[in-house]
Parts: structure tokens; C-alpha cells; sequence
């Protein structure tokens, strides 16, 4: 986690519009995956995803993805209760499959940026039926644990 360090993105998390969120060893307190995401309100999308990283060390343990399900259940189901919405990102082309598999689809033509190689627009489109799945499921998960 060098290419940018936590205190730039401290410094973004104290900016109007942006929120971070760090996911940290138990242990160490070691920062092992972040997410950064910004509100946006433009034509395409309600909120941009603007960096996800997660340690080597732990990636294939499903820590980024977690975050990335938990961060849309808390903008869906706790802010906007009542609104569909659109998350944006651009993903590292060898990463796309991983957002299809989160729901994203390609809205754009891919672009080349130095330093990040060909970037894929993927958005998301959620509201409140997200969350009656999410309630659905987690009712299902509560069923099959307590022996029902």
C-alpha cells in the first residue's frame, strides 16, 4: 500500500465530498485495504469510486470485496432508503471481471491513462431493491444458523 500514502489520503478523507474507508490487521493496525469514494451528482453517477487497493499480502481473501459490498449496503439501505443511485468507477482492465461479478457494466469506451495502463467506465446501478435482497438474504443466512 506505497503508491499513495495515508496521509494523502487522510487529507482526501477531510475534503467536503470524500469518504475513506481503511480495513486494518487486527494485530498490527497495519492498513490492508482502502477504498476512497467521492459524491459526485453528475449526469452518470451519484457517487465515483476513485481508489481501491488492497495489500498484496492479503489479496484472493475477498477483504476488497467485502468492503466494496458492505460500502454499497451502507449508501443503499442506511442513506438513500428511498433513491436509485449509480456508483462509478474506471477499473484497471485485468479487474473488470471482478466488478461484473459485483454487478458493474462498461457505460463508456476504455481509455488509457499513464501509469494505471487502459481504464474501463463500469457503473452500477442500486436502490432500494438492493437492500429488500440484502434483508431477504441475510433472513435466509439467519435461518439455516439457527437450525430452521
Amino acid at each position: 500500500m506505497d503508491e499513495i500514502t495515508m496521509g494523502e489520503f487522510y487529507a482526501d478523507s477531510r475534503k467536503e465530498n470524500i469518504m475513506v474507508i481503511v480495513y486494518r490487521s487486527r494485530r498490527s493496525k497495519k492498513p490492508l485495504a482502502l477504498i476512497e469514494i467521492e459524491r459526485a451528482e453528475t449526469e452518470t453517477c451519484n457517487f465515483i469510486i476513485n481508489y481501491v487497493k488492497v495489500d498484496t499480502t492479503v489479496q484472493g481473501q475477498r477483504i476488497g470485496s467485502g468492503m466494496i459490498t458492505r460500502l454499497t449496503d451502507r449508501i443503499t439501505c442506511k442513506l438513500y432508503r428511498q433513491k436509485e443511485f449509480e456508483i462509478c468507477l474506471e477499473a484497471v482492465k485485468t479487474r473488470t471481471n471482478f466488478y461484473k461479478n459485483k454487478g458493474y457494466k462498461q457505460y463508456a469506451q476504455e481509455t488509457y491513462s499513464p501509469g494505471w495502463g487502459i481504464l474501463v467506465p463500469m457503473k452500477r446501478n442500486v436502490g432500494k431493491e438492493y437492500c429488500r435482497e440484502q434483508k431477504s438474504q441475510e433472513e435466509e443466512k439467519g435461518k439455516s444458523t439457527n437450525g430452521n
